[in-house]
């Protein structure tokens, strides 16, 4: 699974600083009980677009889920280009998080790097149920050079959709995971997670990629005997 990743994350950073990556939650990996909804149960999608280079907004919505079903934790790696402590959240729209844990690998070891919570109890106010959203603006305050800026500097760090497609090795084999209760079905809770769907190229880019393969196609044409 990692291996795939890294190669995402490779590609997507020649996809230039605009892009949008959606998470669907279509699978459930530890806990024993799947959302009885139609999948995707959960979705996440970062977006940059319209924002500044420091600036990402995080959209999560809970499309699948039916009945007395809700989300309580949100979860993910972030590239170790940047560090979770120095991103700065700030609610824009929807629920509100009760807590956002920019250290949440202190809790889980080697798991997950952020960790953004809701309401836990059935019967709390702002308890995160089908159909329903959180946007959140995500901001990075750190990683530029530091002094004058010469030509062996490095370049200022630029938060983009991508920096959360990152799992390391180990225990970090996962890109996002989210707790899902009230299943009906027992246990009655499950982590589910999901992939990426990755940014489109952008038109620049698709050019030069349709000018090789022509350039490709060209070469093997001449060199027919």
């Amino acid at each position: 699974m990692i291996l795939p990743f890294a190669l995402v994350l490779t590609l997507c950073a020649g996809y230039g600083e605009a892009g949008v990556v959606t998470f669907e939650y279509t699978a459930e990996y530890t806990g024993g009980a799947s959302p009885q909804g139609t999948s995707p149960w959960l979705r996440a999608t970062f977006s940059n677009e319209g924002l500044g280079s420091n600036q990402v907004k995080l959209t999560l919505e809970t499309p699948g889920l039916v009945g007395n079903e809700f989300v309580t934790k949100w979860l993910f790696n972030v590239d170790p280009a940047f560090d979770p402590i120095g991103l700065v959240f700030s609610h824009q729209g929807g629920l509100a998080p009760s807590n956002i844990d920019p250290d949440a690998d202190k809790v889980n070891p080697g798991k997950f790097d952020l960790g953004i919570y809701f309401p836990t109890a059935n019967d709390a106010p702002g308890r995160f149920t089908g159909g329903q959203s959180s946007e959140l603006l995500i901001e990075w305050f750190g990683g530029g050079p530091l002094g004058p800026i010469g030509p062996d500097s490095p370049p200022p760090l630029t938060l983009l959709p991508e920096s959360f497609l990152f799992a390391a090795a180990g225990n970090r084999d996962l890109l996002t995971g989210a707790h899902v209760q009230g299943i009906a079905v027992p246990p009655g809770s499950g982590w589910v997670t999901g992939g990426p769907e990755t940014p489109v190229p952008e038109p620049a880019t698709l050019v030069l990629i349709g000018s090789g393969l022509l350039g490709l196609a060209v070469r093997r044409r001449r060199s027919r005997p």
